[in-house]
């Protein structure tokens, strides 16, 4: 059903029906939309967006936050499409991404500069190896993936040692909270920040600061957020502080959508939102636009189970459709093959390989499918399998450029100081990082401050300083990618790759792919990021190596021709005509 005046009406409040009118137009105050799965909410959220601006409001007041790179870049696109140019403007991306953006503003404060590192999974569990090492524990017995596990769950719900502590959460002999608190020493030292810290040291930076949230408060005057019913409690608190004076929040969720609660998730925050904003403005969206009647008549019956949910139900003006099939298998890999022989069927009835997945719980299916899709030669991608930035090379050169950014970075120092090999073994750096440690510098401080020594160990530590500091003074005049150029030259691996030859002289294939993924590398640095807005000071390498720390799981999906294999927490937000599900 368009509105009311399609004619008369402005492009971007056409053909809405009469609950996305509304939604898009209530601009004043909280707003709650309960937007059932297929109901046009990207449309909602896009031309809500493109309403604030005809109505006035400037683009930099506006802030727009999703949880993926892939949906940001979505809603960014659509709203270009409605307003034009002055969409560059607004900020439009995923909570980790805009609270990056801030702390590389006004980290200062909370004692850590404005090129702060962001340690991605590998880099921390090497931190936690690293201490738990030097303190004697047994590994064996105390696991550094364990102890990033736990830690990641207490940071997610915003809780510290001093919390966990005091509210008995772990037992008297357990290590936890001392090596915790290493940890943040360690990170503190190497002027780093691990993923879950984005939130939480603006939510703490809010809260000890007033001047520097009041700033911001005044900057995002309109907040609107997408999937509500899977943020966090450090979500909620972040959001929380920047709209509790102007209370123009406007959040889009769905409660029987929430899937992220093994990450932290509080689907309560949706649930509780008419607590919080009492005065808000609920909108449902129940049309759905996207299934056919049995599968929202499954959906339904499914979902009305669910004993604490928000009162709503999808239809559509869809014809019913066919009903749905469900394939009970002996095991995993019968079901992989009865799948993959109705991919195939799907296939010769004319569907595209690219508009075909296959969703599951956990990434350990997948290798049935994988299996099944081989042995009928279907080309496919597993989604969150071993992505371009976590290749050995793409990282190794990636470990020089943080070190050229932040000279702070151990972990970087140690992931190359002997790559190329420069006689720099375990043995060796060990030896460096008690030295740093008595010394209380960073390991490429310390490298230098031990100067040029006469055994092989110590010239190689002395080489890859220099290195490091030339490459250091080249970034002052160098784009990106002509760092990225010189890292693979200067360093020695580009040799090192090209003197890995078969017996014929022929450079070796593996060598010969990494070596090509470094020169993708080249390019990628090439396309470059965003250019900062006027209030962010980020430079544009360090807005490169921001976007690839922050890249998710879903930016990995295929644009076409393969089957897409993923997990259900992969998939949101995404379409396809057509899918299997499995447990």
């Amino acid at each position: 059903m368009s509105d009311p005046s399609p004619t008369e009406a402005p492009e971007h409040l056409r053909r809405l029906n009469p609950e996305q009118h509304r939604a898009v137009t209530t601009i004043q105050g909280p707003v709650l939309v309960l937007a059932g799965a297929g109901s046009g909410k990207t449309r909602v959220l896009t031309r809500r967006i493109a309403h604030l601006l005809h109505s006035g409001v400037a683009p930099d007041n506006v802030l727009a936050v999703t949880f993926t790179n892939k949906a940001a870049a979505e809603m960014r696109e659509r709203v270009e499409e409605l307003i034009g140019p002055q969409a560059e403007r607004l900020w439009v991306s995923t909570f980790h991404s805009t609270c990056c953006r801030i702390l590389r503003t006004d980290i200062e404060p909370l004692g850590f500069t404005r090129r702060f590192s962001i340690y991605d999974d590998d880099d921390q569990l090497r931190l936690l190896k690293g201490i738990l090492e030097q303190s004697g524990l047994d590994t064996d017995r105390v696991a550094a993936k364990d102890i990033a596990s736990r830690i990641d769950h207490y940071k997610n719900r915003m809780l510290g040692p001093d919390e966990v502590l005091a509210e008995r959460r772990t037992h008297p002999g357990d290590p936890l909270i001392r090596i915790w608190r290493e940890y943040d020493e360690a990170m503190r030292a190497a002027d780093a920040l691990d993923f879950n810290d984005l939130i939480g040291k603006v939510v703490q930076l809010f809260q000890d600061e007033p001047e520097v949230r009041a700033k911001w408060v005044e900057r995002f005057q309109y907040v609107l957020v997408d999937e509500y019913q899977d943020t966090n409690r450090g979500q909620y608190l972040l959001l929380k502080l920047l709209c509790e004076e102007h209370r123009n929040l406007a959040v889009v969720g769905d409660d029987d959508q929430s899937i992220y609660g093994f990450r932290g998730a509080e689907v309560s925050n949706i649930l509780n939102f008419q607590a919080d904003y009492p005065e808000a403005q609920v909108v449902r969206l129940e049309q759905n636009y996207r299934s056919t009647g049995n599968i929202l008549a499954l959906a339904n019956a499914v979902v009305a189970h669910n004993p604490d949910r928000l009162d709503k139900r999808l239809w559509t003006a869809s014809a019913s459709g066919p009903k749905v099939q469900l394939i009970v298998a002996q095991d995993p890999r019968s079901e992989a093959a009865r799948v993959a022989d109705a991919i195939q069927k799907l296939r010769r009835m004319g569907m595209s390989y690219g508009d075909i997945a296959v969703v599951y719980r956990t990434n350990g299916v997948a290798r049935h499918f994988e299996g099944a899709l081989r042995g009928l030669r279907v080309p496919y991608k597993v989604v969150g399998g071993r992505k371009f930035y976590e290749r050995r090379e793409i990282r190794d050169v990636m470990a020089y450029l943080r070190l050229v950014v932040h000279p702070n970075d151990d972990a970087a120092f140690l992931r190359v100081v002997n790559v190329p090999p420069r006689g720099v073994g375990a043995k060796t750096q060990a030896e460096l990082r008690q030295d740093a440690t008595n010394r209380g510098l960073p390991l490429l401080a310390t490298a230098r401050a031990r100067g040029a020594g006469r055994t092989a160990q110590q010239k190689g530590i002395k080489a890859f300083a220099d290195i490091v500091d030339e490459l250091t003074a080249l970034s002052r005049d160098l784009s990106p990618p002509e760092l990225v150029a010189q890292v693979v030259e200067r360093s020695g691996y580009r040799a090192m790759l090209e003197g890995d030859r078969l017996a014929d002289g022929t450079i070796a294939p593996e060598a010969r792919d990494r070596l090509k993924n470094l020169e993708a590398l080249v390019d990628d640095a090439r396309a470059g990021a965003p250019a900062p807005d006027g209030l962010t000071t980020t430079d544009p390498l360090v807005a490169w190596l921001d976007r690839i720390s922050l890249a998710s799981d879903a930016d990995e999906v295929p644009e076409g021709g393969q089957v897409t294999l993923l997990t259900v927490p992969s998939s949101k937000g995404l379409e396809f005509p057509w899918s299997s599900w499995s447990r």
